[in-house]
């Protein structure tokens, strides 16, 4: 009698969802396996790595193939959306005190609203 061997999956990931600007560079982090492949390869620096940077004016999906040493290969995606009219998306505060005695307690992040 022949032993069979499972091997594991990899667990795939393709990273959060991205926020870019156009004309800006943004840098993909993939991980969960030892060879990665990119799928649209459009506007990637490398689609076979696991950390391309990828230049878009548009929002995109991205899928990511993730294989492990065994040929064991799971998928994953990401979508970037580009914040439009090259607007910021978010509105951070440099200073902020909330009750007005000099210390900092919380920081609150909004959205900008689109005109």
């Amino acid at each position: 009698m022949q032993p069979i061997v499972v091997n594991p999956i990899p667990i795939a990931n393709a990273g959060p969802d991205v926020l870019g600007c156009a004309g800006i560079s943004i840098q993909l982090n993939a991980s969960g396996g030892t060879y990665y492949q990119w799928s649209p390869p459009n506007g990637l620096s490398n689609p076979a790595i696991a950390d391309p940077l990828v230049m878009t004016n548009t929002a995109a999906s991205y899928i990511v193939a993730v294989t492990n040493t065994e040929g064991c290969t799971t998928y994953d995606s990401l979508n970037i959306i580009i914040s439009p009219l090259g607007k910021d998306a978010y509105k951070v505060p440099n200073a902020f005190t909330p009750n007005g005695d000099g210390k900092e307690r919380l920081l609150w992040i909004t959205t900008v609203g689109r005109n």
